[in-house]
Formats: C-alpha cells, structure tokens, sequence
C-alpha cells in the first residue's frame, strides 16, 4: 500500500486525505472566526439597543417603581406596581413621557376604584320613608 502511495504523482496528492483534512482544518477555522467577529458584531448591536431602550424606559419613568412613585405618589404600591407593569407592556418606548404618564393614570384611577371603592352614602331620611310607604302599601292593598 506505502508503495502506491509513493508512485503517485505530485497532482495526485491535491486530492489526498491528508491534504483534503488540512484544506477543511483550514475551512474550519477560517469559518469559526468569522462567526466569531459577526457574533460580536451582533452582541455589541444587541447591548447597544438594550441601552437605548433602557434610557428611554428611565425617561419615561417606568423602570423602577420608584420612578413610578415619584410621578404617582397618589396610588398605592399595588396600583403603582400594577401601572409599571401594564406601562412595560403596553406603552411604546418612543411614547412622550405625558402621554404614557396620562395613560398609566387612567389606569391608576379605574384600578383604584375597582380595589377600593367609595362607601355609599349612609340612608337619608326621605330614602327610608320611601321604604316604609312601600312596604305599607303592599301590606294594605292585597
């Protein structure tokens, strides 16, 4: 077998084993590092974006629920986290700081009343007349 290898030809050696392991070795690397500097390239482009995206959530006033505390200090911590969330989601980052603060409000204010509602007044005089009248009437006139 060493032998024929040995009577081979220069040209025959282009497309040997070993030649053809190097040239896909070589192929290899040469993929691996250009994967490597697009992936980079990506990441950097990736943190970049992250960090516009976050500035813009600061300014608005939603990354925390202290940034929300301090434009809404009027609702509880439940609504104002409640509001940071529903803000995150539903609020475009290229929303003006007004309008987002303006929409997270009227939210604020039907979660308020759906978690707290106002007591109803207490009875008035003429409201329990009313009553006694009509429980009067329908005992007399059977």
């Amino acid at each position: 077998m060493d032998s024929y290898y040995n009577a081979m030809s220069d040209s025959a050696e282009l497309l040997s084993d070993k030649t053809l392991k190097r040239l896909g070795t070589i192929f290899i690397e040469l993929y691996v590092e250009e994967i490597e500097k697009y992936l980079e390239k990506d990441e950097k482009e990736r943190v970049r974006k992250r960090n516009v995206y976050l500035q813009k959530r600061k300014a608005q006033g939603l990354m925390t629920i202290d940034q929300v505390a301090e434009w809404a200090p009027q609702y509880s911590f439940e609504i104002q986290r409640t509001i940071r969330y529903i803000g995150m989601k539903i609020i475009d980052e290229n929303e003006s700081v007004e309008k987002a603060h303006a929409i997270l409000k009227i939210w604020s204010d039907a979660l308020q009343a759906i978690t707290s509602p106002k007591p109803s007044p207490p009875p008035t005089l003429k409201s329990w007349w009313l009553y006694r009248w009509n429980r009067f009437k329908q005992r007399t006139y059977k």
